[in-house]
């Protein structure tokens, strides 16, 4: 499609569409917002569809199964495709119609993959019949703008009162922490953030009245679902992430100037948790001496000149 959208507000648009950025100038992402955060202004031109010529959206076969479930979940499988007669894609006639489906846009599934896709979305929906989640509008295109910068974003669910995101994923739910270690390092809080934000530039009758939760889905048996709401530090630390992503992105559009590793620091802080374990080990087992140490105590430039 061209780029056509020039006002605020929520529209039904496919999903390649959507990734291809459908609006009249560049836009932001909550994708490209983590890439400004956690890598470079210049990693985030190479990751934009309009941006970077050498674009190319990434395909990687390993995320089909949780695409596929994210899909049927957030549009009733527009995307899932299919493919028949093989048991898996070693043959050529299987790569070949997997690749003219990856072409359309589409998610290929073997036979068996595609049955499990089914499995798990029905669990999913058991668990949020029993929960009372009312899922509204589904994969709603937002777009806002924020100062002077355009903003998007593509919401699995809408109401008036939650933005709902499905996540697929091998992560233990049961762990707290490691599911909060995973949720941080993949910018779960930056994006939850950014869509409230989008949300509510672009429908300003919902600020302050909007939550975000994540409906956390097991990819492998026996297929649980796990709904947490962003609250507290989980929505204030996701939006001085997304806030710093949105003045980069607005800098750097109006310079056109994309930076990298420039101006970075030659030093780096030793991390504070391997010091403190390494002490603590030393504490616990005894401080070892080895050869060169004790060359040192000796007089050892003396040894050098020799």
């Amino acid at each position: 499609m061209t780029a056509s959208i020039a006002s605020p507000g929520h529209y039904d648009i496919p999903h390649a569409d959507y990734h291809a950025d459908p609006c009249v100038e560049p836009s932001l992402s909550s994708s490209l917002a983590r890439i400004l955060v956690a890598q470079t202004p210049r990693a985030a031109w190479l990751a934009h569809p309009r941006l970077s010529p050498d674009f190319a959206p990434d395909s990687d076969p390993k995320f089909d199964l949780g695409d596929a479930v994210h899909d049927c979940l957030s549009s009733g499988g527009k995307r899932m495709h299919m493919v028949t007669g093989f048991a898996d894609w070693k043959k050529k006639e299987a790569q070949e119609q997997r690749a003219i489906a990856r072409s359309r846009g589409w998610v290929p599934l073997l036979e068996h993959q595609f049955a499990q896709v089914l499995r798990i979305v029905e669990r999913t929906h058991e668990r949020l019949d029993d929960a009372k989640i009312d899922l509204g509008l589904q994969e709603r295109t937002i777009v806002a703008r924020d100062g002077a910068a355009w903003l998007r974003a593509m919401v699995d669910s809408f109401t008036p009162r939650w933005i709902s995101d499905f996540k697929i994923t091998k992560i233990n739910l049961a762990n707290d922490r490691a599911l909060a270690r995973h949720m941080v390092d993949t910018g779960y809080d930056l994006r939850a953030a950014f869509y409230l934000r989008v949300a509510e530039l672009a429908l300003p009758e919902l600020a302050g009245r909007l939550g975000f939760r994540w409906i956390f889905v097991e990819e492998e048996p026996p297929h649980g679902v796990r709904i947490i709401e962003a609250d507290g530090a989980w929505r204030e630390l996701g939006w001085r992430k997304a806030s710093h992503a949105i003045g980069l992105w607005t800098r750097c559009m109006a310079e056109n100037r994309w930076p990298h590793l420039e101006g970075l620091p030659r030093t780096l802080d030793y991390p504070a948790f391997h010091e403190n374990d390494w002490l603590e080990r030393e504490t616990r087992e005894g401080f070892v001496q080895g050869p060169m140490a004790m060359l040192k105590a000796q007089n050892y430039e003396s040894l050098i000149d020799d």
